[in-house]
């Protein structure tokens, strides 16, 4: 009788995940005196998140490499809110010494694809913003 290790590990047909929302996840993942900051950082998150697929879209659907992005109304306004939302957090971590610059980097990446000025890698453009949160969250524990 063979056994498959991995077995367990995947979910079957009709099985579902309850994941908590991101801010849950966030707050459980940093430090106490960072909790309040989540919410704001959530609210980013989730304007960048409304706006992901129509870049995805636009950008891939370019020859391979750079390329330019222009947003739709909607989504200008829905990145100038995701810099809106995070650039108090930044401020305010800039205040107290944390030494991350991935909150920053998201703000001016989300500033620059509102522009509709410059060149964006066609593959990773919004991956670099997930790692900017991802990375940001992980310096504050």
């Amino acid at each position: 009788m063979s056994h498959n290790h991995h077995e367990r590990k995947g979910l079957r047909a009709g099985e579902t995940l309850k994941i908590p929302p991101f801010e849950t996840l966030a707050r459980e993942h940093v430090a106490a005196k960072w909790a309040s900051e989540m919410s704001a950082v959530a609210a980013a998150y989730a304007h960048f998140r409304r706006v992901e697929p129509e870049i995805e879209q636009q950008l891939r659907g370019q020859k391979p490499g750079m390329g330019p992005y222009r947003p739709s109304a909607a989504a200008k306004l829905e990145l100038d809110a995701a810099a809106s939302a995070l650039r108090p957090v930044v401020e305010h971590l800039r205040a107290a010494g944390v030494r991350t610059k991935k909150f920053a980097q998201a703000v001016e990446a989300f500033e620059r694809l509102a522009s509709g000025e410059g060149s964006f890698s066609t593959d990773y453009a919004t991956e670099d913003i997930h790692q900017c949160f991802s990375y940001g969250i992980s310096a504050l524990k």
